[in-house]
C-alpha cells in the first residue's frame, strides 16, 4: 500500500477535526461580536490553543496504537497484509507529519490575529 496514501487519510481525518475546532472558535468569536477586540482575541487565544494541540498530537502520534486511529478505520477492511510494525510505523509517521503540518498552520493564524489584536489595542488607545 503506497505510503502517500497514508498521509492523505491522516489528513483528512485532521482536517475533518480542526473543521470542528473552526466551528467552535467561529461561534465563539460571533458571541462575542458586540466588543470585537474582545472576540478578536479570544479567536486568537483559541486558535493558539488549537496549535498546541495539533503539536502535543503530532508528538504522541508515533506511540499511539495504530488500531485507535480514524486512519485504520479508514482503511481497515482493505488492510494490506502487512506486519503490524510496518503499520505502526507509516500509520503513526503519516499521522505525526500531518499533525505537525497543520499545527504550522494554526500557528501562522494564530500570529496573525494576535497581531490583529494588537493593532485594535493600539488603535483603541491613541
Amino acid at each position: 500500500m503506497d505510503p502517500k496514501l497514508f498521509r492523505e487519510l491522516a489528513d483528512t481525518s485532521i482536517r475533518r477535526a480542526c473543521g470542528f475546532g473552526l466551528i467552535a472558535v467561529f461561534t465563539s468569536m460571533v458571541g462575542f461580536s458586540a466588543a470585537p477586540y474582545l472576540a478578536v482575541r479570544i479567536g486568537a487565544f483559541m486558535v493558539t490553543a488549537g496549535a498546541v494541540i495539533l503539536l502535543w498530537r503530532g508528538q504522541t502520534a508515533p506511540r499511539r496504537r495504530y488500531r485507535d486511529t480514524e486512519v485504520w478505520l479508514m482503511i481497515r477492511d482493505t488492510a494490506p497484509a502487512m506486519p503490524k510494525e510496518r503499520l505502526q510505523r507509516l500509520i503513526g509517521g503519516a499521522l505525526a507529519d500531518s499533525y505537525f503540518w497543520h499545527a504550522r498552520i494554526a500557528a501562522y493564524v494564530a500570529v496573525a490575529m494576535w497581531a490583529v489584536a494588537l493593532l485594535m489595542w493600539a488603535a483603541h488607545k491613541l
